[in-house]
């Protein structure tokens, strides 16, 4: 059983090889998205070697009830991080944010070309489904997840796995995606290797 989270266009340029990746981390109240929501979201496009064209961030404005019902663990790294901060000086209402980022990635790509990227993305896209509903139908449905490389690498190259890039841990979406995309850039060059990326080392 399946279930329509995105494009599904059959002229998708991803059935054959997508011409852009967009990588997407957001920053929420909770882990649940049937009383969470989401606080900031990040969105970077590449291309398929992995060279940044553009990025965008927006932190969105949320009524106090809402900050006073996250769970503990986001009260202690959003305040920390100053996102709480932000959140209350923010103009950007969801509605706002779904049209900026669907005019954002519209800019760059046709709709259903392109899957979501991101760490333990299957999360994100929860929340997006929920709340960026353009944005989301814009995507193709398909997603990719680094975490799941992170896991096959642990457990078939562990001495590689020693190695992968540490996360800053910033817990804001432009710098968790950003170290998403650095994770990544490792894996393509020593643990997905090819013709082309093998002679780099």
């Amino acid at each position: 059983m399946s279930t329509e989270t995105g494009n599904h266009n059959s002229n998708s340029k991803v059935d054959s090889a997508a011409s852009h990746m967009v990588w997407v981390d957001c920053e929420m109240t909770g882990l649940d998205p049937r009383k969470d929501c989401i606080l900031e979201i990040a969105c970077l496009i590449t291309d398929t070697e992995l060279k940044v064209i553009d990025t965008i961030e927006l932190v969105i404005k949320r009524t106090e009830d809402i900050l006073k019902h996250m769970n503990e663990w986001c009260v202690v790294h959003h305040t920390a991080s100053g996102l709480v901060d932000r959140v209350r000086q923010s103009s950007t209402d969801i509605a706002e944010a779904d049209n900026r980022l669907l005019e954002f990635v519209s800019k760059h790509l046709p709709p259903g070309t392109a899957p979501m990227i991101g760490n333990s993305v299957y999360m994100d896209r929860m929340f997006i489904l929920n709340e960026l509903p353009k944005f989301n139908h814009y995507l193709h449905y398909r997603i990719i997840d680094i975490s799941s490389l992170k896991e096959l690498c642990k457990v078939y190259n562990g001495d590689l796995y020693q190695k992968v890039p540490k996360k800053r841990l910033k817990h804001r979406g432009l710098n968790d995606i950003e170290d998403t995309l650095e994770e990544f850039r490792f894996y393509r060059q020593h643990f997905l290797k090819t013709d082309s990326n093998a002679s780099d080392e």
